[in-house]
């Protein structure tokens, strides 16, 4: 109450929330009175409940079944809109949408007194362009509370995070310290990200929810998965072909990861970014390959958890992906950047539609139009496998024919300058 008294504009940000809340959308009340009203109505009642002798003829309360609820207690007991007004739950227009098919709730003083601090529970962050969200709680159900708490009070620092860091990778890290392998990779299976934005002129808010499927969980379980490939992915792409709105690729990577979505869109938004941009934003490559990496990696664990064959891991992934990129840069280090750049329109065009044939054509008139001979891997394009797919191994050739000017055959072809 005095931390209320000394920021009344927490009553601005509750707007947004519980807009149908008397004592806290009325804008005439003082922030002090308004403060006295909350503990009246909300904090005082759930005190007493707990303390007092309860009435078993009274109903259980529908959220916890635990304390008893005064259905006598007209717009105080039963379900009400105001209460869950962020969710955009509505007992006209809802009315078996929220909790166990129930037309009827009842609702405890102590649950009653929670939801209104539930957003409390969640951590500003800045605006996700990718989603469009501003706010998450994290929950976790290997975690008792204490440690959820501190975890979403972790992430709440923002400010703490390393240039380039997401919120997602943090909350990896910190669900994997303390544990050991076997139940790191249990504890990121029950990871579970709430986003949401509050629109208090709309029904229902901007709400999203993700969980990191199995494979996921083991993909981010490996220590290198962060360590290298993440960390090499960096700035911004445009969210969807053709528009102006640029995102962190990072997030984009993640977000589609969390989702279980392909990794080759950003790539190849990345790629396109490249070739259409003046200059030479060689990080935009290096975050390309590193996506397509985590990618094979991915569909390599995934293939093993629906009863394929053993996942090739990390090494066998990028040995693979590394051999075409290690070709595209090889191959082509007699074009100039700007020629190479307008060759990728079409070779970009049709491994984003996913047209093997087309692009293996194109290829080889490349490879015969400048008299250069034709490696014996690049059959290997148009194979698929539990490795790599065709998308993952044509756009990594892309990133190494985009690259600057090859070494020599008998220096390094790292293709990382």
């Amino acid at each position: 109450l005095e931390k209320l008294s000394k920021f009344p504009n927490e009553f601005n940000w509750l707007l947004n929330y519980y807009p149908n809340l008397n004592l806290i959308a009325n804008p005439s009340s003082k922030t002090e009175k308004r403060a006295e009203l909350i503990e009246e109505e909300f904090v005082m009642p759930a005190i007493s409940s707990l303390n007092d002798t309860q009435d078993d003829s009274q109903p259980l309360c529908s959220l916890c079944s635990r304390v008893r609820s005064k259905p006598l207690e007209k717009g105080k007991s039963i379900f009400s809109k105001s209460l869950f007004s962020s969710l955009g739950v509505s007992p006209d227009s809802f009315i078996n949408y929220f909790f166990d098919l129930q037309p009827h709730m009842y609702v405890c003083p102590v649950c009653r007194f929670l939801l209104v601090c539930a957003y409390a529970g969640l951590t500003r962050k800045p605006y996700d362009h990718v989603d469009k969200t501003n706010e998450v709680f994290v929950n976790l159900a290997a975690l008792g509370i204490e440690e959820l708490f501190n975890l979403n009070e972790g992430i709440s620092l923002i400010h703490s995070l390393e240039k380039g860091e997401t919120l997602y990778e943090r909350v990896i890290e910190l669900s994997l310290s303390g544990h050991i392998k076997r139940k790191s990779q249990w504890s990121l299976e029950n990871v579970q990200f709430i986003e949401m934005l509050a629109k208090p002129q709309k029904d229902t808010p901007n709400l999203k929810t993700y969980s990191l499927s199995p494979d996921v969980a083991r993909l981010f379980a490996d220590p290198k998965t962060v360590d290298t490939n993440l960390k090499n992915i960096t700035g911004s792409i445009p969210l969807n072909e053709g528009t102006n709105e640029e995102g962190p690729m990072k997030q984009v990577v993640l977000k589609n990861l969390i989702n279980g979505k392909d990794l080759m869109e950003p790539v190849f938004l990345a790629l396109s970014t490249f070739v259409k941009t003046d200059g030479y934003f060689v990080w935009l490559l290096i975050s390309a390959f590193n996506t397509i990496v985590l990618s094979a990696r991915r569909n390599s664990i995934r293939s093993e958890i629906d009863g394929g064959a053993n996942n090739m891991g990390e090494r066998g992934n990028y040995g693979i992906l590394r051999k075409y990129q290690e070709i595209g840069q090889r191959d082509f280090t007699h074009f100039e950047l700007d020629k190479k750049k307008r060759m990728s329109y079409v070779l970009l065009s049709l491994i984003h539609n996913n047209k093997a044939e087309e692009f293996y054509e194109n290829l080889l008139k490349i490879y015969i139009n400048s008299d250069r001979s034709i490696p014996e891997e690049i059959v290997g394009l148009l194979s698929e496998s539990q490795a790599a797919t065709f998308k993952e191994k044509a756009f990594a050739f892309m990133t190494g024919f985009l690259m600057g000017k090859g070494k020599d055959d008998n220096e390094d072809k790292g293709g990382n300058q």
